[in-house]
């Protein structure tokens, strides 16, 4: 069976790289790979708030791997695709997410709470 290959998606290449990324998925490939970091693709995709990604993955994905995959996750580690995407300022890919039943894991919603105030309370002390 293939992996499926994690790439930086930017801007300038989006559809050069989604069309290499339909012809990966169109092959027999192991949607439940996991990279050094544990991450899954759609983890990936989700850093970098890859809303069309991520759709591609689950359309690819008819035997529902992902979704297994993602479920039987240990509670903490690796994080919710929710938080990465928030987590790395893609709101609009978290409100996602969140809308096509992908949750948060226990304890991430205070996790994040927290780093707002912390750079609250930064951004604070520095203008003053």
């Amino acid at each position: 069976m293939m992996q499926l290959h994690y790439i930086e998606l930017t801007t300038s290449t989006i559809f050069l790289h989604l069309s290499s990324f339909c012809v990966q998925l169109s092959k027999n490939i192991d949607l439940s790979h996991r990279n050094n970091k544990e991450l899954l693709a759609i983890h990936c995709c989700a850093m970098q708030g890859r809303i069309d990604a991520i759709q591609l993955l689950l359309d690819t994905d008819t035997d529902n791997i992902l979704r297994r995959a993602l479920e039987s996750e240990d509670p903490k580690t690796p994080p919710s695709l929710t938080h990465l995407a928030l987590a790395n300022d893609f709101l609009e890919c978290g409100e996602w997410l969140v809308e096509n039943g992908f949750n948060f894991k226990e304890h991430e919603q205070d996790i994040l709470v927290h780093r707002l105030l912390t750079e609250q309370i930064k951004r604070y002390v520095i203008d003053c």
